[in-house]
């Protein structure tokens, strides 16, 4: 159910936005442009927090859960995150283009959540 919400928002059309958007594949040239462009504080965010929000549930899935190693749980938010850069990029979905940026964000996501989840459950086993 969460990986079809995050083909869902992902995936959709944008309306207003026919084709394919220019490609992005200079890291950190969207966020770069994001933060000095004349975007909104609510477009940042969406953009920038969503990106980073958006893969965090599936890694700490994948590690507790399925008890993947972190190193393995990055390496499948990686895959899927470069799949669905891959689909937008072929213009499949209106509005939507690959964007490094995006693969980044999600992968930064993914590792912090690991690394929180990873704390908690070290805390938890020593009585922290």
């Amino acid at each position: 159910m969460y990986l079809l919400a995050v083909a869902y928002v992902t995936l959709k059309p944008r309306y207003g936005v026919s084709g394919a958007i220019t490609p992005n594949f200079v890291p950190f040239r969207s966020v770069l442009d994001l933060l000095d462009g004349p975007a909104s504080p609510l477009l940042m965010v969406k953009n920038l927090a969503g990106n980073v929000v958006l893969f965090l549930p599936f890694a700490v899935f994948l590690r507790t859960i399925a008890g993947g190693r972190p190193a393995k749980c990055l390496l499948a938010v990686l895959a899927v995150s470069v799949l669905i850069e891959t689909v937008q990029g072929l213009g499949l979905s209106d509005g939507r283009g690959t964007n490094v940026d995006d693969v980044l964000l999600n992968v930064a996501g993914a590792a912090a959540g690991l690394t929180y989840s990873g704390q908690r459950a070290y805390s938890g086993r020593n009585g922290l």
